[in-house]
């Protein structure tokens, strides 16, 4: 299990939303049920909400095994979305493309060390 957050930028705050998620196996295999189908209508719904607004989309640590599930798509809402900024903290695979580029910030380093950097 694991949460889900995203952080939306506004005029004087930030608001936060979050989803909590549940992967299911079965058999090697991914299994949707019925709660995975109600999770992915509210995650869609704020994808939809929030396509055309200011968003800072934050990918922490996804590495290579299982980019289809937050690297890619969060590549597909930059690029759609001319007020999204990627950002990405991931030590050896902060990358993204040069379509995005000019709206991303990657950072190569470790996140628990990073964050304590910008702490200071």
């Amino acid at each position: 299990m694991m949460w889900l957050y995203f952080i939306i930028p506004d005029k004087h705050y930030l608001s936060f939303c979050c989803f909590y998620l549940k992967l299911l196996t079965f058999a090697h295999t991914f299994v949707e049920d019925e709660g995975w189908h109600k999770a992915s209508e509210r995650y869609y719904g704020f994808v939809n909400k929030y396509a055309d607004k200011k968003i800072v989309l934050l990918e922490l640590g996804v590495g290579g095994n299982t980019p289809a599930i937050i690297k890619y798509p969060f590549w597909r809402m930059t690029y759609a979305n001319e007020n999204a900024t990627y950002i990405c903290i991931n030590y050896g695979e902060a990358i993204c493309p040069d379509q995005i580029q000019e709206r991303s910030i990657c950072i190569d380093a470790d996140i628990a060390e990073f964050l304590q950097s910008i702490k200071r």
